[in-house]
Formats: structure tokens, sequence, C-alpha cells
């Protein structure tokens, strides 16, 4: 488990999704590089960052991390050929594409009927009916998980200088000092933690190619459950 995983999982996913070919599939990481860290004493990672390259060859950046003591997003941004699409929960919270002919379209809300979803797989289970984002459309984001961990297979501890006890929605927490804001710098400038230079604890992870998952995704694709562009 890690947020990775779970708790913003959606919002990598998502970007998985917009990108694929068809309405019941995702664009596939041809190559994923990730940096896992993590403050808490957990088996796994609670912090993470990762670059990864489509099969169209268009990059996806995502940074998340529970060692924050900060809200600081969700926030996502899509560079297109025609617009930029910017998303900031603590701002509008609205996906909203801005075109490059001065044109600008509201996207609404993601959350507003979060619990569709539900009702969308209960519906499809009595009726047979087609779901928003089966199998095929959510193999990609694991495949992108377990490609993250080839590339970091050892998790990097913050140093003990960084860490500190912190309040963060009532609650105590393990913070780093600063995180927020070096994770924003990354973000903004489309790096990551390895290329800024003054992050002494930073490692870069090795670059996998995630075409497998056990076979799993060759058995699909052999029986046309994967959609492909």
């Amino acid at each position: 488990d890690s947020p990775v995983n779970n708790a913003t999982a959606h919002y990598l996913h998502n970007m998985f999704y917009v990108l694929g070919a068809t309405r019941d599939s995702s664009a596939m990481p041809r190559t994923v590089q990730a940096e896992l860290y993590r403050a808490n004493d957990i088996e796994s990672f609670d912090t993470a960052a990762i670059r990864c390259k489509t099969d169209d060859d268009v990059e996806v950046l995502f940074y998340t991390s529970h060692a924050a003591p900060e809200h600081r997003g969700p926030r996502s941004r899509y560079d297109f050929e025609d617009a930029v699409v910017d998303f900031d929960a603590l701002g509008t919270g609205q996906f909203i594409a801005r075109f490059r002919d001065g044109r600008v379209k509201h996207y609404g809300h993601p959350n507003l009927d979060r619990h569709e979803k539900i009702w969308q797989s209960i519906d499809s289970v009595r009726s047979g009916s087609p779901i928003a984002c089966g199998i095929a459309a959510a193999l990609p984001h694991a495949a992108c998980v377990a490609a993250m961990h080839e590339s970091a297979p050892r998790i990097i501890e913050f140093p003990q200088r960084l860490r500190r006890i912190a309040s963060f929605d009532g609650e105590a927490m393990i913070a780093i000092d600063d995180l927020a804001e070096q994770f924003t710098m990354c973000y903004d400038e489309g790096i990551m933690p390895s290329e800024m230079s003054k992050l002494d604890w930073a490692h870069a992870g090795a670059f996998i190619e995630p075409d497998r998952l056990g076979g799993l995704l060759g058995v699909l694709r052999a029986n046309g459950k994967v959609a492909r562009g």
C-alpha cells in the first residue's frame, strides 16, 4: 500500500485514462522512473515522485506525500497542443481548459457525483451495461505501481534531522521540513527531487519498462480485452 496505490491513486490513473485512445482504455506507461521515500515506520513508502512515458511518448509526472503537514492540492495540469487543463482542489475545485485561442471551458467538479461509480457498478452487475472504467482501463495504473517498486526497490528513509512532529487536521504526524515547498517546486518545474541539487537525501530510480504484470497483460490483449490506440 502507498499513497500512489490508495489515497491519491485516482489522480495518477486519471492521467492515463484521459490519454487513452477510447472510452474504455487508458494509455500504457512505456517507461517508469520512480523515487520512493518514507518518514513513517511502515513497510512501504509514504512519499513518491514518478516520471512516466506512455506508448505515445507523452510524459507523465506525479508527486505525492503523507509527510507534508499541509494541504497543497490535489493539483493537476494537462498540457495539450490546443489547450492547458488545470485542476486545483483548493481553488475552483474544477477542471478548467484554457485554449490557445482564448476560449475557456469548465468541465465541472470531479467529486460532485462521487458515489455515482457505485451505482454504475451495481447497474452493470444487474444489467450487463458497460462501466466507464473497467479492468482494461485500470490496468496501466497497476502496471505503473509494479514498475515503481522495481525502479526503486530500496525505499529511502528521510534523514532524522528533517523529521518533526506536526499537527495536521487535529492529529499528530511525522512531517519532513520543507517537503511541501520542494515537491511544489518539482511540480512547477517538471523535475524529479534527485534533479534538485540541494536535496542530498534524494536518489534517482532506474528506468523500467512495465510491459508485463506476470503475463496478465498479454492474456488480456490476447482475449481482446485491452483497447489499443
